[in-house]
């Protein structure tokens, strides 16, 4: 459940023909993108029960990914003006796992992506450090 009690909202926009599909989408994310959510699949057709999924985005990448099913729609064509895209958040999900879900990948899961633990020097030297300061503390006080 989203918090936006107003969606869907609806944008739109002229394109030429012929224009890409990819426009598009870069320019109905830029909006998406500036949020801070793991990330958005965009879907064509008339929501996301009939759509296709056609890119995913996220903050953490320099731009949308198209899914290899939207090559089929690299041109926008005389129907164009029918077209509507639909942008579903996946929040808390990796987007690298959601484009390898998406692509049909094969082969082993991507895992998501987690912060580097830290060496096993640098924590006893942070122990040790937070010591040093506990014991001039206590002899200074």
């Amino acid at each position: 459940m989203a918090d936006d009690c107003d969606a869907p909202h609806e944008a739109v926009w002229e394109t030429p023909d012929g224009g890409a599909v990819a426009d598009v989408l870069e320019r109905s994310a830029g909006y998406l993108l500036s949020l801070n959510t793991s990330c958005w699949v965009a879907y064509l057709g008339y929501g996301r029960g009939d759509g296709r999924p056609l890119a995913v985005a996220s903050p953490r990448w320099s731009g949308l990914r198209l899914l290899p099913d939207a090559e089929a729609h690299a041109r926008l064509g005389p129907h164009a003006d029918r077209l509507e895209i639909y942008w579903a958040v996946r929040s808390g999900a990796d987007p690298e796992v959601v484009w390898w879900e998406l692509t049909g990948r094969r082969g082993p899961r991507p895992r998501p992506q987690a912060a580097p633990a830290p060496q096993p020097e640098a924590l006893r030297l942070r122990l040790r450090d937070h010591r040093d300061q506990l014991i001039r503390r206590i002899r200074l006080g």
